[in-house]
């Protein structure tokens, strides 16, 4: 410890008699080997007494804490911490700052978070980040924690310094001292807010003067109980005392102050022979102090925020002082040299504390020559001279408290971050009080609030009751520190022991906890998982989140608010389920034994994994009267299914009534026989207002799965188990019908016969070309007159080409997602003049065509061939066409909701007939503009192969051959203008679709091919309005190109085509 004036002589003193105290680095390397104990862990000389690798093989190193470190300034340019880029100062740093006088901070900050780099040593927080204030520039320990309070990421304070002042060498009593403190810069003032109003972790430093009882800096919690809570006092430790099962004399080091009046808020660490951070060298350097225990504790308490994020500075001092070793072999005795009077003019005093009784002096002699000649070279440093010499200077303690020499404890960060040791009532107040008729007894609760976070508390958690200081109280450990203080103590002479234990007694009683059992009252989101063999025999509450009891808990249990209890542990008591309950571990099931009864008028959720459900086992009586059965989600439930979901020696009362929805395509409904109570699963379709493809699918799944059994069957489940939204889609995606679609696209495919229309406009168009000829030949009509004549182009071997390309889309509709098609086409033809009227001619054409939707794609390679005519006499003008076709089909079903994919390959072919007349009003007369209206019939039978989809298990679909003939009729006017180089023109028309509108399917699933049933391809519209643009244009004599975009709009659809002819003339 540092003074807040001077370093003691001592420390320098012990520095210098490091390697002679009995401890080598040897004597440390000898523990169990492990990955995390490397040469750079074993030389900070203190972390395997801690057991840290057991916390650092749980993950927890430090990394996101930041620990404040009140002290001298630490140098974050030394090698240990210069990768700690979210350390840094309060206040500013001077240049001149002089390291190798200021040494103590750095060193500090070594053991609590010097890196891990395989370098030196390294820290117990070794990822933590650091926040250093320096205490010793005119005293500001206000403005240093106003540093440290206004940095909310920062929540444990080290603290190695103190004032050299000690109660029991005064004649005052705790005011005197609190007025002597707060006069010297508000000090106790200064924690105390930090402590009260910014909830902070204050870690002191005992003291390094050899007293019972720590410097009155670090006797903070007996002078002001109400922030006790957070604040621990640190004893240092030899660590080569503890080897094995036998623990050393020199335990304690000798210039330790011990706990004396602050037991309940003490631990011990650590302290001899310490290596770490030297700011001065920017290496190593070895020290002694309290000042080198407390960074083990207060880094600790940073592992256990990290640990447990949500817990209150209190919280976290608990679960440090909690967890501490006081199981480990008491030494028949240990000793301080207690040092008085001045710096220049030391008074040193051998205390000897033994644990039990000592029979002679002689013996007490005999123990203090032994001591001395195994730890001569230190204790000359005193000024002991010979073993005799200092034999005859003690003071003699017997029947010490383990507390006075040790507190709680010896510090097990290990075990620390694992959660509480025990749940102590006497760190509690009247605010933890809970009265008989609350939860069926008096107690006293310890509330923890999860705050949303997962955690696991693993230690087998033990109790501690509030009671007085008695020489005849019922506790062993508060009857031994009353007659250590009034008898031992006082006899010799010593001050306070009385007015300790009137304050001590005083609190217990106004804190109204005496002698109660303690619980646990869970509150806040998030799961509290308890693993271990508890036997605090208080009650166990869940308020909020869930309670999960997978080791044992000793007392009864309680669901209460929005809590649940949950776990596959056991309950020694009684269950009381007022919220909700559930029998399992992370949402797998499990069996929550009840060693009493089961009262519950909450939820009892069930649990399902491999159809074995979660169940609460009750050694007693279970009255349900009023449970409401619930489901988990994310399980899977079998349809048709009985699951034991309690069972106890009698079960009176019933569920809930009425049955619930478990997913979209299963209800349940409660049953109980007297001994065993059961969860009802059935297969019931919970989609609201399911439409027509829906309720045909879920009809035919039912068929499938009463047709299926064992594994087959149990690739039905997850149908079954999806929530309403899934299942809805589910069975439509299930349904299917793409391939229905795709035969429509196909049969109302446009392809020739559009082309065909294109090429008799063509035809039909006389051109004009300008040229010269002798004028004799000219007749007397207007055009010779400008010396221009018709010329007809076409000759018997016309070629043409034409490229089309297509799309369109039809809407959603109620549960059916939105369709697109596209098409990509070439057709070719060639038609000469066979009479005056007609024309005749083959043609051949090829697309692609696709169809997609969310839930299905198709596509189709379309081979058309045919022979067409058309003839022109006056005003009417007709075509008509005959044609075959052959197609290649693919389609894929995205049965996403199950994660399944349906794929298909089948051919199909076609046999097309379309006809078409129109009549041009303007026939006869001198215009160069036609109008013309039209009608048509297209007609075209498609047969389709069966097949079998591949990739969808029980869900495939088999189809049978089917077979459609699709035809519609067309109305409409189409209006011309012809130029002399080419015309343009527009039509409007009505289309209806007369027949084959709804084609069918016939198919059946793999997992039932007996249940065949017919499916379609969805609304389809039967009236479309159409239209079309078209030009045309000559480039030479020979060569002509015209274009066409045109399309038809339904009430629920519409779809488009576009065209690029062109033709060459031999």
């Amino acid at each position: 410890m540092k003074t807040r004036t001077f370093y003691r002589n001592l420390l320098r003193r012990l520095i210098v008699a490091g390697l002679l105290w009995g401890m080598s680095e040897q004597d440390v390397w000898c523990a169990d080997a492990a990955s995390f104990k490397t040469e750079e862990y074993y030389a900070s000389t203190g972390l395997d007494l801690i057991n840290a690798t057991d916390a650092y093989a749980l993950g927890y190193t430090g990394k996101g804490i930041k620990l404040g470190v009140c002290d001298e300034y630490v140098q974050f340019y030394h090698p240990e911490f210069s990768s700690k880029t979210g350390s840094g100062y309060i206040g500013v740093l001077p240049s001149d700052y002089d390291w190798v006088a200021n040494n103590h901070g750095t060193h500090v900050a070594g053991i609590m978070a010097a890196a891990k780099d395989n370098i030196g040593m390294h820290g117990v927080a070794f990822d933590a980040n650091l926040l250093s204030g320096n205490l010793f520039v005119d005293n500001n320990i206000g403005d240093v924690y106003s540093g440290f309070n206004q940095d909310n990421s920062v929540k444990i304070i080290n603290n190695s310094w103190g004032r050299d002042v000690y109660i029991d060498t005064t004649t005052l009593g705790k005011e005197d001292i609190r007025y002597l403190m707060n006069n010297d810069n508000d000090e106790y003032s200064v924690m105390r807010h930090s402590i009260l109003d910014y909830d902070k972790v204050l870690v002191f430093a005992a003291g390094n003067a050899g007293h019972a009882s720590p410097d009155v800096d670090a006797l903070f919690p007996y002078l002001y109980p109400e922030a006790a809570g957070n604040f621990i006092n640190v004893i240092a430790l030899n660590s080569a005392a503890f080897k094995g099962t036998t623990t050393g004399t020199n335990a304690v080091a000798l210039f330790s102050d011990l706990s004396k009046y602050v037991e309940e808020n003490s631990i011990s660490a650590p302290g001899l022979f310490i290596n770490s951070a030297n700011s001065g060298t920017g290496g190593y350097v070895t020290m002694s102090g309290t000042s080198m225990a407390t960074p083990y504790v207060s880094a600790s308490a940073g592992l256990i925020q990290e640990a447990f994020p949500y817990m209150t500075g209190s919280q976290i001092v608990d679960t440090v002082l909690s967890t501490a070793n006081n199981t480990f072999t008491l030494p028949k005795y240990t000793l301080t040299v207690q040092e008085d009077g001045d710096e220049e003019n030391p008074i040193y005093t051998t205390n000897i504390y033994y644990f039990g009784n000592v029979s002679s002096v002689n013996e007490i002699v005999n123990d203090l020559v032994d001591y001395y000649n195994e730890n001569s070279f230190i204790l000359q440093q005193y000024g002991y001279a010979t073993a005799d010499e200092f034999a005859n200077q003690a003071w003699v303690y017997q029947n010490t408290p383990r507390e006075l020499i040790f507190g709680q404890g010896l510090l097990d960060v290990g075990k620390a971050v694992k959660g509480p040791g025990l749940l102590n009532a006497r760190r509690m107040d009247f605010s933890n009080y809970s009265p008989a008729n609350e939860f069926g007894q008096a107690q006293a609760l310890y509330s923890i609030d999860t705050q949303d976070y997962n955690s696991v508390w693993s230690n087998n958690i033990a109790e501690k009751r509030a009671g007085l200081l008695s020489p005849i109280s019922t506790y062993a450990d508060l009857q031994a520190i009353y007659n250590y203080y009034l008898g031992t103590d006082l006899g010799l002479g010593l001050s306070g022991g009385r007015e300790y234990i009137d304050t001590y007694n005083a609190k217990a009683i106004a804190n109204g906890l005496l002698d109660l059992p303690v619980g646990l009252y869970k509150k806040g989101n998030g799961i509290l998982a308890l693993t271990g063999q508890n036997t605090y025999s208080g009650s166990s509450i869940a308020a909020g989140g869930v309670l999960q009891i997978d080791g044992s808990v000793a007392g009864d249990a309680y669901s209460i608010l929005n809590g649940t209890i949950a776990g596959s542990g056991s309950i020694a008591g009684d269950l009381t389920n007022r919220a909700s309950l559930q029998a399992g571990s992370y949402g797998m099931p499990g069996t929550l034994s009840v060693g009493g009864n089961l009262i519950s008028s909450g939820q009892l959720a069930v649990v399902v994994q491999n159809n074995v459900a979660g169940k609460i086992a009750v050694a007693g009586t279970a009255d349900i009267n009023g449970t409401s059965l619930t489901t988990a989600a994310g399980n899977t439930y079998r349809p048709d299914t009985s699951y034991t979901v309690l069972t106890a020696s009698n079960i009176t009362g019933n569920f809930a009534s009425g049955t619930a929805a478990v997913s979209g395509l299963l209800s349940a409904h409660g049953s109980q026989n007297g001994n065993s109570a059961f969860l009802e699963v059935n297969r019931q379709n919970n989609i609201v207002s399911p439409n027509l493809r829906q309720q045909t699918a879920y009809l035919h799944m039912n068929a499938m799965y009463d047709a299926l059994a064992g594994d087959a069957q149990r690739q039905m489940d997850t149908l079954y188990n999806l929530n309403i939204s899934s299942a809805a889609l589910a069975l439509n995606e299930i349904y299917g019908g793409t391939q229905v679609n795709q035969s429509l696209l196909i049969q109302r495919s446009g392809l020739l016969s559009n082309a065909i229309t294109a090429r008799f406009d063509h035809v039909n168009q006389n051109y004009q070309e300008e040229g010269s000829v002798p004028a004799g030949n000219l007749s007397e009509n207007d055009l010779a007159a400008k010396g221009v004549i018709p010329l007809h182009l076409d000759t018997d071997n016309g070629w043409w080409m034409k490229f089309t390309r297509s799309g369109g889309s039809r809407d959603a509709y109620a549960d059916e997602p939105e369709m697109k098609s596209k098409g990509l086409g070439i057709v070719v033809g060639r038609d000469w003049q066979s009479t005056p009227n007609w024309r005749a001619g083959w043609i051949f054409g090829y697309e692609n065509s696709d169809n997609a939707s969310a839930s299905a794609r198709s596509d189709a390679n379309d081979y058309r061939l045919g022979f067409y005519g058309g003839y022109s006499q006056g005003a009417f003008d007709g075509q008509v066409y005959l044609a075959c076709g052959r197609q290649t089909n693919a389609s894929t079903r995205y049965l996403r909701e199950l994660g399944l994919t349906a794929d298909s390959h089948y051919g199909s072919h076609t046999i097309s007939l379309g006809l078409k007349e129109k009549y041009n009003l303007y026939e006869g007369r001198k215009t160069s503009v036609t109008l013309s209206p039209y009608v048509g019939v297209d007609i075209t039978r498609y047969t389709q192969d069966s097949f079998r989809e591949q990739g969808a298990g029980n869900y495939n679909q088999v189809a049978d051959h089917s077979h459609n003939t699709y035809s519609t009729g067309e109305i409409g006017l189409e209006w011309e203008h012809s130029l002399k180089q080419g015309h343009y023109g527009f039509n409007v028309g009505y289309k209806r679709v007369l027949g084959g509108y709804d084609p069918q399917m016939t198919v059946a699933y793999s997992g039932n091919l007996e249940d065949k049933f017919t499916i379609d391809g969805g609304r389809q519209d039967r009236d479309y309005l159409v239209w079309e643009l078209n030009a045309e244009g000559l480039l030479n004599p020979t060569w002509s190109i015209s274009g066409r975009v045109g399309g038809e709009k339904g009430s629920n659809s519409h779809y488009w085509n576009a065209s690029l002819m062109l033709k060459h003339d031999w």
